[in-house]
């Protein structure tokens, strides 16, 4: 099952805060470089006093020591997940995960979205270079490194998953729908794509930030309300069944959103299930009905 991580892509942290009063029931956020540095640590800690898991992306490359330190600050801060770059080497990554003392997801930025293959072989110097090959093999890096997993586009998942094995943490950023404009991501998919595939984790920024209303992301689109939110917040691991239920998305986001039974340790049960399963039984008629 993949968890939705909400990209807190915006300017300062007053915007951050309204955003989230409008999304009650997200489980996680993802506080970026922009942010982090308007609102800083109080940012997080305001975070985690509304029941959120904090990922810090802030993608630390730099010397072994000192991106050690900012793991150990992080660690300080009760953050639940944050970055570093594979690039930065294996006693880099190393030394971070020697720092995290196994007290906080940490995962290794592979090849940034944003990167083509072209783009990709002029940034390190190469005449060409085929991406999934390179994930691949920083993953492996990340994994013998002790790294609690990576970062990768959805392209290359599969091919993650199968190196790393079950129990790691693959975090997925470029999640777009059919019709969403793919902006500066040059490798992006669908979430329920991404998921079959094994991320673990979605991270979701402007198909909710650009939402007219981002409570009612998927309500436009033929069908009106058909699969509304399942697309994105619940059809990540049973969309096939979703394919045909017409749930409002508040009762999604009540149901599916809200089925907050993570273990201590981070282990849940299928959040999609339990969440369905609750909106039907308190919205005997949510199949078929329409009350937009």
């Amino acid at each position: 099952m993949s968890e939705i991580i909400l990209a807190l892509d915006v300017p300062t942290a007053d915007a951050g805060y309204r955003l989230l009063d409008r999304l009650p029931s997200a489980r996680w956020v993802k506080i970026g470089s922009v942010l982090f540095t308007a609102a800083g640590p109080a940012l997080i800690a305001e975070c985690r006093a509304r029941g959120l898991r904090v990922f810090l992306d802030l993608k630390w490359h730099d010397i072994p020591n000192t991106v050690a330190g900012a793991v150990r600050a992080a660690r300080e801060l009760q953050v639940s997940m944050a970055t570093i770059h594979t690039l930065g080497g294996a006693e880099m990554m190393a030394a971070a995960s020697e720092a995290a003392a196994g007290t906080m997801l940490l995962v290794g930025v592979t090849v940034l979205t944003s990167h083509t293959p072209e783009s990709y072989a002029r940034a390190v110097g190469r005449q060409s270079a085929a991406l999934e090959p390179e994930v691949a093999r920083l993953a492996r890096e990340a994994s013998d490194a002790g790294l609690s997993g990576v970062v990768c586009s959805p392209h290359e998942v599969r091919a993650v998953a199968g190196i790393l094995g079950p129990g790691a943490t693959i975090v997925v950023p470029g999640i777009r729908r059919p019709g969403d404009a793919a902006g500066d991501q040059a490798r992006s998919a669908g979430p329920a794509e991404a998921a079959r595939a094994g991320a673990t984790h979605l991270v979701v920024g402007r198909p909710i930030l650009q939402a007219p209303d981002p409570g009612q992301v998927g309500l436009d689109g033929e069908g009106g309300e058909r699969k509304l939110l399942a697309d994105l917040l619940v059809g990540l691991s049973v969309g096939d069944q979703l394919e045909h239920l017409h749930l409002t998305s508040g009762q999604l986001a009540r149901g599916v959103v809200g089925a907050r039974d993570a273990g201590p340790g981070g282990q849940h049960r299928s959040h999609a299930r339990v969440g369905v399963d609750a909106a039907l039984e308190h919205t005997p008629h949510a199949i078929g009905h329409d009350d937009r």
